[in-house]
């Protein structure tokens, strides 16, 4: 599995090697919830992943900084809108106070891994496949072992 972070979301600029996010099946789109630019920047770094990654990539959306709840120029609905709208995961996290770290590690890994089991299912068509078995003798004896 490959995750692609943007090196820095708050910024504008315009990165020519998309090397590092091709393939990738995953990617964590941040923005800081007390910077309403890195918000508006969203649209661009969306479509940046789109058109550089595969068509089944499974984006989550992070507003980081919520330890800093009392200067937050970006409201969670905000947030939680633009994710629907994009057909994006969200949560919200706080990387200094590690709150929803994990959490939004095992939501997105999640994600994966289902679209991973439904693409497979859809291109084995369902057809029955024959698992091989290894068959070998244990401690001599008359029992047999298959692993």
């Amino acid at each position: 599995m490959q995750i692609w972070i943007p090196p820095r979301l708050y910024q504008k600029y315009e990165s020519k090697d998309t090397y590092h996010y091709r393939g990738a099946n995953g990617a964590l789109l941040f923005y800081d919830i007390t910077d309403r630019d890195s918000f508006e920047n969203l649209n661009y770094w969306l479509t940046e992943i789109e058109k550089n990654s595969n068509k089944n990539v499974k984006i989550l959306l992070v507003g980081n900084k919520t330890d800093l709840e009392n200067e937050r120029k970006v409201t969670y609905e905000e947030g939680q809108e633009f994710a629907k709208a994009h057909n994006l995961l969200f949560i919200e996290i706080s990387i200094k106070t590690n709150y929803n770290i994990q959490e939004s590690i095992e939501l997105l890994t999640k994600e994966i891994f289902e679209e991973f089991v439904s693409l497979r299912k859809k291109n084995n068509n369902n057809k029955e496949k024959t698992i091989h078995l290894l068959q070998r003798n244990v401690h001599n004896s008359s029992k047999k072992m298959f692993c």
